[in-house]
């Protein structure tokens, strides 16, 4: 269900961090969850707030609904966490809070609850576009991941500067993965310093990426390779469209979360700045994942997916976006086609600021 353009203009923060630190003290019952489908920002900013009110002596719960990626068992081994696939269920609580997203189509197995518990309801998010679901919002766009935020939250939670190595962990995790392991250019300073935090309070970076990013298994090599040979190119090889169909991952003997990451592939050739991965899913609908690189100077043009997402329904971020369709992958990809041949309709202009000083002015 795509979001109002009113919700889109009204999705601001109406609390700071303090506000919710303090409100999340008041409270004993809390209960955390994020979009369905949770990824490693999700994941990460939920169990660090999880931990961080364990801490504190609340009662916690974190919340999951969807698939669940297995690669981050073992960072959540000690949480109370609920698997859900397909009902909407959340355990009695004085408060809940909605962590990496606040788009009701993200959470559309939880909207009758959302709609009749609002007043308990905070959303701690990095995304622009969101729906108008709960009393208390601290939203934070200019953050590459909502585990930014999340930290300073737990720092403010916990009163100390430095954080424990079980709460650092999952967020650095969520970090990391949220900013392509600090190469995409929604890193800021400030997101490197708290980095550098986090090492310093114990996190083995070195054993994260390779638990996190080298721990596939053979399937998601042959899905790989499967996305590489329907890879087209568009655009005098400006764009870039891959298609995986629903029989490419069961004849892999992959599973629907091994999708993740392969868009990324494309985007290692200098040519190719817009990258499109669609998935056939079993459902019959067709998710569209779009990724687009920044120009290589301030003043260069660039396509943001955020808006080429937004003709699909969907949204995200400039340089990461994505879209749900409710139609088969066949009747979406002439037209998606079409625009990724010519996306001129979408690109703009970001000129980075060169200097916190001039960021200020």
């Amino acid at each position: 269900m795509p979001e109002t353009s009113n919700n889109r203009k009204n999705y601001t923060s109406n609390a700071d961090l303090q506000d919710i630190a303090d409100r999340l003290r008041r409270g004993e019952r809390i209960t955390i969850t994020t979009h369905v489908k949770p990824d490693g920002d999700a994941i990460g900013s939920s169990i660090a707030l999880a931990r961080t009110l364990d801490l504190l002596g609340k009662e916690t719960t974190v919340v999951y609904h969807g698939p669940w990626p297995h690669r981050f068992d073992e960072y959540t081994e000690d949480v109370n966490i609920i698997h859900h696939s397909d009902d909407a269920h959340l355990p009695a609580a004085d408060l809940v809070v909605i962590t990496d997203t606040g788009a009701i189509s993200q959470l559309q197995k939880l909207e009758n609850y959302l709609k009749a518990n609002r007043e308990k309801v905070i959303i701690i998010d990095h995304h622009r576009h969101g729906s108008d679901i709960a009393d208390v919002r601290y939203i934070e766009p200019e953050a590459p991941a909502v585990c930014e935020p999340m930290a300073e939250l737990c720092r403010l939670l916990l009163q100390q500067p430095l954080l424990p190595v079980e709460v650092a962990t999952p967020l650095f995790i969520g970090i990391a993965m949220d900013t392509g392991w600090f190469r995409f250019n929604s890193v800021r300073p400030q997101t490197m310093h708290l980095a550098a935090d986090l090492i310093e309070a114990g996190v083995d970076h070195s054993l994260v990426y390779r638990t996190i990013e080298q721990g596939d298994d053979l399937p998601r090599l042959e899905l790989m390779r499967r996305a590489l040979d329907s890879l087209e190119l568009l655009n005098n090889n400006a764009s870039a469209l891959m298609v995986l169909r629903s029989s490419d991952i069961e004849e892999a003997g992959a599973h629907p979360d091994d999708t993740s990451g392969l868009i990324d592939v494309p985007q290692t050739v200098a040519a190719i700045r817009l990258v499109c991965l669609v998935v056939e899913l079993k459902t019959g609908k067709t998710k569209i994942s779009l990724r687009s690189k920044p120009g290589d100077h301030p003043d260069d043009p660039f396509v943001n997916v955020d808006l080429l997402a937004g003709h699909f329904g969907g949204g995200g971020h400039v340089h990461a976006a994505g879209a749900k369709v409710d139609k088969p992958v066949d009747e979406v990809l002439p037209e998606l086609r079409a625009l990724l041949d010519n996306p001129a309709d979408f690109t703009g202009l970001h000129r980075q600021p060169q200097s916190r000083l001039e960021a200020s002015t």
